[in-house]
């Protein structure tokens, strides 16, 4: 069964509504362990590694922690390999909702190189800095009770794809269009969904992205709202460049009110490059990122 709403809570669950921190110095720390596992390309040792670091990591901190598993294409190699989305749910008898999400794989080819190289890439901003924010909110939903329930979806075979793979940018955002395929069947449908990808490197700003404002307008408002009663200055109140990721597929294909947390990628000079390297990451950027959803989380009554 497709997240299930019947559990027991692992945590301590103190008291609602508590407005707990985020350590952006741990996530930094989280997203290292990714990076030292190598590019967690799907069918590799270090993808491997890495699922089942992060399935240990949650199954203490969640009430329950699913292995999601499906076939991946890799058209770079022409073969498939075992995908797995892990999805671990928070606080099962909340009816209201929310889920976060980001990708945790990293892609085979440094494609954004001139020529491009068939190499594969550490991902540290592109998917390990994502995945760092969800694992650092799994440790603050175990212990601090949020006001609604929590469902943290990390997906596989997000970067996979081919450039020029448009319009329907097939084998791209695999984990999300298996997930949203379920998602549909089990009738899952949480209030809205984040996505956070391709953030924390030291000058990372978020700007409201068009397909967000798009499909949910009213969560990019909420979210950005949060920041600003923050004072989080990352968070910029205008549009910026279109990404098509996770979100999109949640949106068209889940149904899911879904936006993205994410830094332009004409503003990442590293992207899809073997440069996307830990040393790029920065605690302040991921710390802003993990302050915003934790003030989504916890709002003060």
């Amino acid at each position: 069964m497709l997240l299930p709403l019947l559990g027991t809570h692992c945590g301590t669950g103190a008291s609602a509504r508590s407005r707990p921190e985020f350590d952006g110095e741990a996530t930094l720390a989280l997203a290292k362990t990714q990076t030292d596992f190598g590019p967690r390309v799907p069918g590799s040792e270090a993808h491997s590694q890495a699922i089942n670091w992060m399935e240990a990591f949650l199954q203490p901190l969640a009430s329950l922690v699913q292995r999601q598993p499906f076939q991946i294409w890799n058209p770079h190699y022409e073969e498939s390999a075992d995908g797995v989305n892990l999805i671990a749910s928070f606080y099962p008898e909340k009816t209201q909702r929310i889920m976060l999400c980001a990708h945790f794989d990293t892609r085979p080819e440094a494609s954004a190189e001139s020529p491009p190289v068939l190499e594969p890439i550490d991902g540290a901003v592109d998917g390990a800095a994502g995945t760092a924010i969800m694992l650092q909110m799994a440790t603050i939903l175990s212990e601090h009770e949020p006001a609604y329930g929590v469902d943290i979806v990390l997906f596989d075979g997000e970067d996979i794809g081919l450039t020029g793979a448009g319009p329907e940018y097939q084998h791209w955002f695999q984990g999300s269009r298996h997930f949203s395929s379920f998602a549909r069947q089990a009738d899952y449908k949480p209030w809205f969904a984040i996505l956070v990808d391709l953030v924390g490197d030291k000058q990372a700003d978020y700007y409201q992205e068009p397909i967000s404002l798009q499909y949910a307008p009213d969560v990019v408002r909420k979210v950005w709202d949060v920041a600003a009663a923050l004072g989080v200055t990352q968070f910029k109140q205008s549009r910026g460049q279109y990404v098509y990721d996770d979100h999109w597929i949640l949106n068209r294909d889940a149904g899911i009110p879904s936006i993205d947390i994410t830094e332009s990628i004409s503003d990442y000079a590293h992207w899809h490059t073997r440069e996307d390297t830990w040393d790029k990451l920065s605690a302040e950027s991921l710390a802003a990122v993990g302050k915003v959803l934790v003030g989504v989380l916890y709002p003060e009554e």
